[in-house]
């Protein structure tokens, strides 16, 4: 019957995933004042889901926008350890492209 209530949408994701979802979607609501409709939940999943099909991934997707206080979900930023500059004046040039055409 298509007039009845639609099923929850968090219940196509996996447990693990899913709690993760509720604690981005608690964020939103409580810190943002951004709820999400179902509508917008099943258009968050389908992203979650082309970000990746990995759930650890998925949960690390989730958790990074949390505590980012993000609206939306982006693909995992990683952070590149920066490296020390060289002592060698040389190598630093050629890192810094002062040679590249």
């Amino acid at each position: 019957d298509k007039n009845k209530k639609a099923e929850n949408p968090l219940d196509v994701l996996p447990q693990n995933v899913r709690s993760a979802f509720e604690d981005f979607a608690k964020m939103r609501k409580t810190k943002l004042k951004k709820p999400m409709t179902d509508n917008a939940i099943t258009r968050m999943i389908n992203k979650l889901n082309s970000l990746s099909m990995d759930e650890s991934t998925q949960i690390a997707i989730l958790n990074q926008s949390e505590d980012n206080c993000w609206l939306d979900i982006y693909p995992l930023k990683t952070d590149k350890p920066k490296q020390e500059k060289s002592n060698n004046p040389f190598l630093n040039m050629v890192e810094e492209g002062v040679f590249d055409e």
